[in-house]
């Protein structure tokens, strides 16, 4: 009818809205703080006392929190905790989950420097290099996980896109 629908109503500036995969709620920052909130609940809630911009896991079981100028966080719901991440400077700080929500890709966007990408489980253990010495701008992952498209440079200079198989580092 389009008619605008309030998620929320508590006085004060909230940014970043993320939808969850299922688009069952909302999380954003505000205050110090990422909410969330049910599209059908007049109640938000805190999630975690973290500054940040919200990224859900494609199978909403985490949230990774960006902050531009401290640590990020990887939060849980199934342990309803948060756990801090400790980039190396090789790895980068962007982020992107697979589509089922295992594994994590870094990488370091760069004009200037030449730097790869990183895959890490989200269970812990050592990360992986999938294309070593490849310069990497931007990325995401295929549907299946197999494989990653990524944004860099071909000989000439010029952007290219290339698919990197994700062969190992299961």
């Amino acid at each position: 009818d389009g008619k605008l629908t309030s998620v929320t109503a508590i006085p004060g500036m909230e940014r970043n809205p993320a939808w969850s995969p299922d688009g069952s709620s909302i999380a954003y920052y505000r205050d110090g703080a990422i909410w969330q909130v049910s599209e059908s609940s007049d109640e938000p809630k805190i999630i975690v006392k973290k500054d940040g911009i919200p990224f859900w896991s494609s199978d909403g079981k985490w949230i990774y929190i960006f902050n531009l100028y401290e640590k990020d966080y990887l939060y849980s719901f199934e342990h309803n905790n948060s756990f801090k991440l400790n980039h190396p400077k090789q790895i980068g700080r962007f982020c992107l989950f697979t589509p089922k929500g295992e594994k994590l890709l870094f990488y370091r966007s760069s004009f200037d420097t030449k730097w790869g990408v990183k895959v890490v489980s989200i269970s812990g253990g050592p990360s992986f290099s999938p294309a070593l010495n490849s310069e990497v701008y931007g990325s995401q992952w295929s549907p299946d996980s197999k494989q990653i498209l990524a944004q860099g440079e071909n000989e000439n200079g010029d952007i290219a896109y290339n698919i990197i198989p994700f062969a190992g580092g299961k």
